[in-house]
């Protein structure tokens, strides 16, 4: 099984994926962790392929729109992404990945996937827009990229949303909503661990 966690910049997809990391989901090589114990990027040979795609076809993660995925020239990044896959899949049965540049890429990334299963990151943008004032002095910045977002992550038919507020005021719950609704089994300890990174 594949998961994508998809989310623009401080919506809660660190949240997400470390909750999967200690429920015994691979997220991958190379995972970096903040000091408060959340990802900053999972598979860096995902991040960086995303970067390169993003770069050569002179988008920007934080101004990306809906169809803005149709500038790729997807040929030129196909070896890369196949080949990607492959060793996910090889690696592992159930696997995630988490990188804020996947959503809007998602839509290439999909054709080659096949069967993914996705998380959709949700949060208010005000409060995106002031999360990101706080770390990076950007005004209006984190707005706009958060209702952009929005909208790319709304054009997904089947997806499993996630609003920030409620994983953080109620992380039983949705954390119990996410696990059934992907099929997971963790055990009691590996479901409390990834409570405790919550809390």
């Amino acid at each position: 099984m594949r998961i994508f966690i998809l989310g623009c910049p401080r919506s809660g997809t660190s949240i997400v994926s470390t909750a999967l990391w200690n429920l015994g989901v691979d997220m991958g090589i190379g995972n970096l962790l903040y000091k408060d114990g959340y990802f900053k990027c999972e598979d860096l040979k995902m991040a960086t392929i995303n970067a390169k795609i993003l770069r050569r076809s002179g988008i920007k993660s934080d101004e990306a729109k809906l169809d803005d995925y149709k500038k790729v020239r997807v040929i030129d990044f196909e070896p890369m992404i196949k080949k990607y896959i492959k060793q996910r899949d090889d690696r592992s049965k159930v696997w995630a990945v988490k990188d804020t540049r996947l959503a809007p890429l998602f839509p290439i990334w999909q054709k080659y996937l096949g069967d993914v299963k996705v998380i959709a990151c949700y949060r208010n943008p005000h409060y995106v827009e002031s999360t990101t004032v706080k770390r990076e002095n950007k005004r209006f910045v984190g707005f706009k990229m958060a209702c952009n977002y929005e909208k790319i992550l709304d054009s997904i038919d089947e997806k499993i949303d996630v609003e920030f507020d409620d994983i953080k005021n109620n992380p039983r719950v949705v954390l119990t909503g996410i696990i059934n609704d992907l099929g997971l089994e963790p055990t009691e300890k590996e479901f409390e661990r990834a409570i405790n990174f919550i809390y």
